[in-house]
């Protein structure tokens, strides 16, 4: 019998003691197609048990049970768990899977919500600190922005790049702090985050960022990221040394097919006079 014909308890009866990994995500996404009653009461009595492992799975389905229009109305409920958790245990595994889950509903979260994870800026544990930068990816509030900046100095690479795509392409908001800190990251030796604070110049159109741009061309060594800050451009100038690189590439093995794919793509969006303003 396949777990779609499972009960609920049974599932998490089968995720509380599997010690193996392997079918755990399988599981959780198949409660998550459950957003009934009985799903929440049993996620709500695993979180009331005290055990960990029991607390991390409720977390896990709750985070996203049921598609947006289903959650939304619940989701005062998941966050008031969520926060509740943040404020009440200290188990790493378990304050991980609850910044994740804050972080799938963030669109729901208010000012005084983010004061409230502002304390795991500076947490020793660097994935906490990582589930943070995604739990606030997207949160356009003076202090989520000012938290994702911090974040964006992170010694981790992925919690730099998480941060700095936070700040650069996911937010609207347009200021010098922000500027500041995606111009901090241009240089960055990791290549990601390089390329998401590039990104996020050139949507906001500095024109001081065309120059680093043209380095990164002159380098030959960059992936379909940057492309995008091309394309955002989408200026003439561009188009013989890319042309260049891809009579080049187009026919060696090693070089990825998507990417040549992508760079052709960039080519003729910017020769196409159509997408001209």
């Amino acid at each position: 019998m396949s777990r779609e014909n499972w009960s609920s308890q049974k599932i998490l009866d089968r995720l509380a003691t599997n010690k193996s990994m392997a079918t755990y995500w399988d599981n959780i996404r198949e409660l998550r197609k459950r957003p009934n009653q009985e799903t929440f009461n049993l996620c709500l009595d695993f979180w009331n048990s005290g055990e960990s492992k029991k607390q991390m799975i409720a977390i896990d389905v709750l985070a996203q049970l049921g598609i947006t229009s289903v959650r939304g109305p619940k989701v005062k409920k998941y966050l008031k768990i969520f926060f509740d958790t943040l404020d009440c245990y200290s188990d790493l595994k378990v304050l991980d899977s609850t910044l994740y889950a804050i972080g799938h509903n963030n669109e729901f979260l208010k000012e005084r919500d983010i004061e409230r994870l502002n304390k795991f800026t500076q947490h020793p544990n660097s994935d906490i600190r990582k589930s943070l930068t995604f739990c606030l990816c997207g949160v356009d509030y003076p202090l989520a922005i000012k938290i994702l900046i911090e974040l964006s100095r992170d010694r981790f690479s992925d919690i730099r790049s998480w941060a700095t795509f936070g700040i650069g392409t996911q937010i609207e908001t347009d200021t010098p702090e922000i500027r500041q800190a995606l111009w901090d990251r241009v240089t960055d030796k990791h290549e990601e985050t390089r390329f998401e604070a590039i990104k996020g110049l050139s949507v906001r159109k500095d024109e001081q960022v065309l120059e680093i741009i043209r380095r990164e061309i002159e380098k030959g060594d960059f992936g379909s990221f940057l492309l995008e800050s091309i394309i955002d451009w989408n200026l003439p100038e561009f188009i013989p040394p890319l042309k260049a690189i891809y009579e080049v590439e187009k026919t060696n093995e090693s070089t990825s097919p998507t990417w040549i794919k992508d760079l052709k793509h960039c080519i003729e969006f910017l020769e196409n006079p159509e997408n001209k303003e």
